[in-house]
């Protein structure tokens, strides 16, 4: 999948943005985390270019989750929910047991 469709796929969770820290350092900023047990821990993911950072911030986000690893938007917020990517769409997981809803 095509970089911008990864973005806007990203950006229907949570409207996210690109940022750059300074040359060469882009970052996506959304209120999106990745829940572990019952941690749940911000990703600092940057890139190179626009593409890149939202490259890594995809596979972070996606690939690089374990079984046990969920992704959850909007956590201090009514509107909050947990996902995993299912290859084609963001599938709701049940945030206790892990497993698709």
């Amino acid at each position: 999948m095509h970089w911008e469709k990864k973005f806007e796929a990203l950006n229907s969770l949570d409207p996210c943005s690109l940022k750059m820290r300074g040359p060469g350092v882009w970052y996506v900023l959304q209120s999106v985390e990745i829940k572990s047990g019952h941690r749940m821990a911000g990703i600092g993911i940057t890139g190179s270019t626009p593409e890149d950072a939202v490259e890594e911030y995809w596979r972070a986000v996606t690939d690089d989750l374990t079984d046990n690893q969920c992704i959850v938007a909007r956590a201090g917020r009514p509107t909050r929910m947990a996902v995993r990517w299912n290859g084609f769409l963001w599938s709701p997981v049940d945030e206790v047991t892990r497993s698709l809803a």
